[in-house]
C-alpha cells in the first residue's frame, strides 16, 4: 500500500492510497465505511496532492449526503465562510482595502470566529468534531507510516501533531500573504491557488531535512498552527480512522456503502 495521505472531516476520516480511498465516519451514531477504487498511476507530488484534495471533497460529499442534521451543520458553517470570503473579496476588488483596513478586516474575522465558537452551537460542534477526527487521522497515519499495528494508534504516546500535515505547507505559504494586499484581485486569487503546489518541492525537502535551521523554523511554525486544528481523540474517533486504514490495507471484509 502506497499511502498518499489523509484528511479529517467533521464526522469522519478520509485516507487515500495510490489504489483506494477509504472513508470511516459516523452517521446517526453508527460507524460507517465508504471505499472507492482509484486508477493506479505514476504520480508526482503535485498530482498526489491534487488527488488527495479531490478524494477529500468526494468523501465530504458522500458523508454529507446522509443525515439532515449533519447537512444542516455543514451548510450553516459553509454559509458563514462563504459570506466572509465574498465580503473580503468584494472589498479588495473595489480597491477599498488599504493594508490597515485589510488587517482590521482579518482581525474582525478572527474575532467573529471566536465569538461563533463560544456562542453558536452548530459552529462549535462542527469545529470540535473536526479537531478530534483530525487528531485521530494523525495518529493512524503515523502508525501506518511506522509500520506498526493499527491498534497502536490508541496509545496515548502517539502524538496528535505531525510534520506531514498540510498546516506545514500553509506555514510556507504564509510569508507570501503580504503580496495579496498589494496585487490585483485576480493575481491574488491565482497566487492562492498556485503557491501551495509550487511550494511542494520545498516542503518535500523540509521533510527530508527536518534538522536544517530553515526547515526546523517552518516546521515549528506549522506545528504551532496545527495545535489549533487538532484535539486528543476519544475511542470512537480513533475507531473511524482505524476502520478506514483497515479498508485501505484490505484488512476488513466490511463492504463499501
Amino acid at each position: 500500500m502506497d499511502l498518499i495521505g489523509g484528511m479529517a472531516l467533521p464526522t469522519g476520516v478520509v485516507l487515500v492510497s495510490e489504489e483506494r480511498t477509504a472513508v470511516g465516519y459516523h452517521e446517526n451514531g453508527k460507524l460507517r465505511l465508504h471505499t472507492r477504487t482509484i486508477e493506479a498511476g505514476n504520480r508526482g507530488r503535485v498530482r498526489r496532492l491534487a488527488l488527495l484534495l479531490l478524494e477529500g471533497l468526494r468523501g465530504l460529499s458522500h458523508v454529507y449526503s446522509g443525515t439532515p442534521d449533519s447537512r444542516q451543520d455543514f451548510i450553516y458553517t459553509m454559509i458563514t465562510i462563504v459570506v466572509g470570503a465574498i465580503t473580503g473579496t468584494a472589498i479588495r476588488a473595489l480597491g477599498l482595502a488599504t493594508l490597515q483596513v485589510a488587517l482590521l478586516a482579518n482581525l474582525l474575522l478572527v474575532v467573529g470566529c471566536v465569538l461563533a465558537y463560544y456562542y453558536y452551537e452548530p459552529f462549535r460542534r462542527f469545529v470540535l468534531e473536526f479537531r478530534r477526527y483530525h487528531g485521530a487521522e494523525h495518529k493512524v497515519v503515523q502508525v501506518l507510516l511506522a509500520g506498526r499495528p493499527l491498534e497502536d494508534a490508541k496509545d496515548p504516546s502517539v502524538p496528535i501533531t505531525t510534520v506531514h500535515c498540510g498546516t506545514n505547507l500553509f506555514a510556507l505559504v504564509l510569508p507570501f500573504g503580504v503580496l495579496f494586499f498589494f496585487t490585483p484581485i485576480w493575481l491574488a486569487i491565482l497566487l492562492g491557488l498556485v503557491l501551495p503546489f509550487a511550494l511542494l518541492p520545498l516542503w518535500g525537502w523540509m521533510l527530508d531535512h527536518p534538522q536544517h535551521p530553515v526547515a526546523r523554523a517552518f516546521l515549528g511554525l506549522g506545528l504551532w498552527f496545527q495545535r489549533f486544528t487538532v484535539a486528543e481523540p476519544e475511542e470512537r474517533y480513533l475507531e473511524a480512522a482505524i476502520l478506514a486504514a483497515r479498508a485501505l490495507k484490505c484488512e476488513t471484509v466490511q463492504p463499501s456503502d
